[in-house]
């Protein structure tokens, strides 16, 4: 076990530059779980993991799992993505964590890629001379948009009322496994107004209605996007 102050964990990592090697574990499902040495990368925006490591946690990937380009240190990538329950680093739980399948980004030395969807949720501090790595988790619920997007399809309708009133009704369908607690989707039309939805189980769909008072012209054209999200 890595030596911790509270909930701040120290891991020693093996590697330099940006292939700093740590232990991960990952529960899969059926109970399975794998101890693991993955690459902490800075550079990639997901995590990642081969198709033989998701195999041994008993995770299939569908022919129509949802697929997406994301940034790694060694360039942009396309791949189809998996929901992990849950990924362990030292004492530390993260829930919900999208993981691209990259069989490219793993090696002899690690199963993959450890991305900023997951560092993001700690402070990091590395100790070049100790070779350890420092994490403390960041206070509060911590924004989960980044995990929950490639699983959930948002729509929007306006209506302009005779009176010069415009109303918005935002959809969202949680295509994902997991229940998703809260979320928040902004409707832009010049102006931006922040929309809260749900919460939202596994596969059903949740619906609001926001007034957007007289004079708006979000009749004419909208843009909607995923802001906030928390499993």
């Amino acid at each position: 076990m890595p030596d911790g102050e509270g909930d701040q964990v120290i891991l020693p990592y093996e590697g330099e530059g940006r292939s700093l090697r740590i232990p991960v574990e990952i529960e899969g499902r059926g109970g399975r779980s794998l101890d693991l040495a993955m690459v902490f990368d800075t550079g990639a925006t997901f995590t990642t993991l081969d198709r033989g490591t998701l195999r041994a946690l008993g995770i299939s990937v569908p022919n129509d799992a949802p697929t997406l380009r994301f940034q790694t240190a060694g360039g942009e990538r396309e791949s189809q993505l998996v929901l992990v329950d849950r990924l362990w680093v030292g004492g530390l739980a993260v829930d919900g964590v999208t993981v691209g399948v990259c069989d490219d980004c793993a090696s002899d030395d690690s199963a993959g890629l450890l991305g900023l969807n997951v560092s993001r949720r700690f402070k990091v501090t590395v100790d070049q001379e100790r070779h350890e790595l420092v994490l403390e988790p960041r206070i509060g619920p911590q924004d989960a948009s980044h995990d929950v997007l490639p699983w959930v399809e948002l729509g929007a309708t306006a209506t302009r009322f005779p009176d010069g009133r415009v109303e918005v009704g935002v959809r969202l369908a949680n295509h994902s496994h997991r229940d998703l607690d809260e979320a928040e989707v902004t409707v832009s039309c010049g102006e931006g107004w922040a929309v809260p939805i749900g919460p939202v189980a596994a596969g059903e769909e949740g619906e609001t209605t926001m007034s957007l008072g007289l004079g708006t012209r979000c009749a004419e054209g909208y843009t909607v996007a995923l802001s906030r999200a928390l499993w």
